[in-house]
């Protein structure tokens, strides 16, 4: 899996004013995440969004496994269906990457990441 891209952080309207974190539905899960500090200029991030000055923003992002689930009700057939919603992105101000990656595993205690 490639670095991934931050999404766009602004529209026309102007900077959006920081992030939402997204969260596995179950945040004991195994994941492993790419993290990294997103700040370019001190204020805004690689992709436009606004943080304000201070301590510096990592991002870290990942993916959940793709669960299949048998449909009873909703698929007489019995078809499966796959559930795709398993995107994670988890954003913490911290000194450095070690601090951030802490602060992440308060949040997601079997997170591991990548080199």
């Amino acid at each position: 899996m490639s670095q991934p891209v931050l999404p766009k952080g602004y529209n026309d309207r102007g900077a959006f004013m920081g992030r939402v974190n997204e969260y596995p539905n179950d945040r004991n899960a195994p994941i492993k995440l790419y993290l990294r500090n997103i700040l370019t200029d001190g204020a805004y991030d690689e992709s436009g969004a606004y943080w304000g000055l201070g301590i510096p923003v990592y991002w870290a992002h990942g993916e959940t496994p793709t669960v299949e689930v048998r449909g009873k009700a909703t698929a007489k057939s019995g078809h499966k269906y796959t559930w795709s919603d398993n995107k994670v992105d988890v954003y913490v101000r911290a000194h450095d990457r070690n601090e951030a990656r802490r602060l992440i595993k308060e949040l997601l205690p079997n997170a591991t990441f990548y080199a």
